[in-house]
């Protein structure tokens, strides 16, 4: 037993995570494991269900995760509730996490068929029926439905809260790909509005303090982070929850989708979410002059002078820092003397030749205009936009005119 466990090393390979995974499933399942040893094992359990080795431009580890949701189905089978009732906080956050975060949608149905099956025999999971009505095979297996609808629903129960909220800020959101580190920061402003207080105190800082990392992934995710939780906590949530929902739904059966959205629990929840959602917690808990707001309003001035926006992952973190306005510009924050700025800011983007940062550049030019330019125009942004006519219809570099004209098309 004690050479099993030198198989869960860090520096073993993923092989060795997966081999002695399934070796403690097979104890278990037979109960040849002990019941005080349990104890040693659970720990190790809780790091092989998040289990994820980067390697560049994938990672590995899918198969170790899938087999730790065997060893912990194997557990609920072998032992009594009795045995079980210490580890039962450890183990049903982490299954709750792996059900709706996973990237593989084989994790994610293994994760709520071991959830399922501890619910059934140890009968101490906390809302472990409720649970179960909205997070099932069917509506696990489309991610932007598990991140975005489904944790939402989860989110309600203040036992899996916080692990859902510190999962999604410091392990999704510097995941390897672009995809779902958006994608978890989409389901961080669906869940904030439960918990404001927390996720300001706990959470926000960090990714304040993350917003200059070294590492590009860990940065681009910190300010996607900031930008999305800005905008689930000024009451907006529901914005960029229904665009993302509809773009999911799109190669979805009629079929499928009324699986998805068949729930028994679902129109009391709808009834608190739309409560909790629409409320803005950024004036009760970040007032003007507060550190954490003045930080905020800091990060892209930072990032411009650290020239992050230079060399490798300059594209990606002026995509970012777009995003950043825009969530800025939808929470209403009072900006003053940092307008022109932000302007100027978008100005540099609507003028770069990638398209897809023109396009992040318009959107967030379009809710900068309907919160700050609706009324009278500062002088010096009047200017500027003056100046961006003539270009816009003659000028030779053909990304200046069509970004100068995509802007023109939002404008207010």
């Amino acid at each position: 037993m004690e050479q099993l466990g030198d198989l869960f090393d860090d520096n073993e390979t993923d092989s060795s995570w997966h081999g002695a995974c399934l070796c403690l499933a097979e104890l278990c399942r037979r109960s040849l494991l002990l019941p005080e040893r349990i104890e040693k094992f659970v720990p190790i359990l809780d790091k092989a269900l998040v289990y994820d080795v980067n390697k560049g431009t994938h990672s590995v580890g899918s198969h170790v995760r899938d087999a730790a949701c065997y060893v912990v189905w194997s557990f609920a089978r072998a032992y009594p509730p009795h045995i079980m009732k210490p580890y039962v906080h450890t183990l049903s956050t982490q299954l709750i996490v792996e059900s709706l975060f996973d990237r593989e949608v084989n994790c994610r149905r293994a994760a709520s068929a071991t959830f399922q099956e501890c619910v059934g025999r140890q009968g101490n999971f906390p809302h472990g029926i409720e649970i179960l009505t909205e997070a099932d095979y069917f509506t696990l297996s489309n991610r932007v439905n598990a991140y975005i609808n489904v944790s939402c629903f989860v989110a309600q129960y203040p036992e899996y809260f916080p692990s859902m909220v510190q999962h999604l800020a410091f392990i999704k959101l510097r995941h390897w790909e672009p995809a779902i580190r958006e994608l978890a920061a989409q389901s961080l402003a669906s869940i904030s509005s439960f918990n404001p207080a927390y996720v300001i105190q706990e959470v926000l800082p960090k990714l304040v303090e993350a917003c200059l990392d070294k590492a590009l992934h860990v940065r681009h995710g910190a300010i996607m982070g900031v930008a999305e939780i800005l905008v689930g906590l000024s009451g907006n949530a529901s914005l960029n929850k229904r665009d993302t929902l509809d773009k999911a739904f799109k190669s979805l059966s009629l079929k499928e989708i009324q699986l998805i959205a068949d729930s028994d629990y679902r129109s009391k929840f709808l009834e608190l979410y739309n409560k909790v959602s629409t409320k803005d917690y950024l004036v009760e808990l970040m007032g003007e002059g507060t550190p954490i707001r003045t930080s905020v309003k800091e990060i892209i001035r930072n990032v411009d002078k650290q020239r992050l926006y230079r060399g490798k992952g300059g594209e990606i973190m002026r995509g970012g820092v777009c995003h950043l306005i825009k969530a800025m510009s939808i929470a209403k924050l009072t900006l003053d003397s940092d307008l022109s700025y932000l302007f100027e800011q978008l100005l540099e983007n609507f003028k770069h030749p990638n398209s897809e940062i023109q396009e992040e550049a318009t959107r967030a030019f379009e809710a900068f205009c309907a919160t700050y330019l609706s009324g009278e125009l500062d002088p010096k942004i009047l200017g500027e936009i003056r100046k961006m006519l003539k270009p816009s219809s003659v000028d030779e570099n053909v990304a200046l005119t069509r970004g100068y004209n995509m802007a023109f098309g939002v404008m207010s």
